[in-house]
């Protein structure tokens, strides 16, 4: 009779059926958590990825804003510096304008001179106006220094008091 092997029951069967469906669904249920990205990570991808964009933004839009001020809109005040430290000529009270021509069309200059000091220093008080509408607006503005050895001072002051702006009378 050992031949004869028993049968398994109805129960039983429905009972192994259920067990190996279960064993399925667990497998397949993991295998899709394994498979997809929970929204933790998503969300976390997302920070780091937004957070390199506007990184680089912010490096792109800085240099371009460096590219934007190196660009020269109109003439600088210290071509005519340039040109005072060349000729050299100063004397008090001097003053003097002028335009850049074809080289900055639009834009004009003017300068004047103030006794410093009695010992050839020299303050010049550049402009630069810009042509406007009926108009001439200041662009740009700038003081320097000159000496002049050979032509000492005109007037006879105190270092320092012998400028127009601070309380000297002309």
């Amino acid at each position: 009779m050992k031949l004869l092997r028993r049968l398994p029951t109805s129960r039983q069967i429905h009972l192994n059926l259920r067990a190996d469906d279960m064993n399925l669904l667990y497998k397949t249920k993991q295998k899709i958590n394994y498979r997809a990205f929970t929204l933790v990570e998503v969300m976390i991808a997302l920070a780091i990825f937004f957070m390199a964009t506007f990184a680089i933004l912010g490096v792109v839009s800085r240099g371009l804003a460096a590219a934007r001020s190196l660009q020269v809109s109109g003439p600088d005040p210290s071509i005519i510096a340039a040109q005072l430290t060349v000729t050299n000529k100063l004397e008090d009270g001097m003053s003097e304008s002028g335009d850049f021509g074809k080289l900055y069309p639009g834009y004009s200059w003017s300068y004047e001179v103030y006794e410093v000091a009695s010992n050839g220093l020299f303050r010049v008080d550049i402009s630069v106006y810009k042509k406007g509408n009926y108009t001439k607006q200041e662009d740009s503005k700038l003081s320097i220094l000159l000496y002049k050895p050979e032509g000492q001072g005109t007037r006879l002051s105190t270092p320092g008091l012998s400028s127009p702006r601070l309380g000297t009378p002309r």
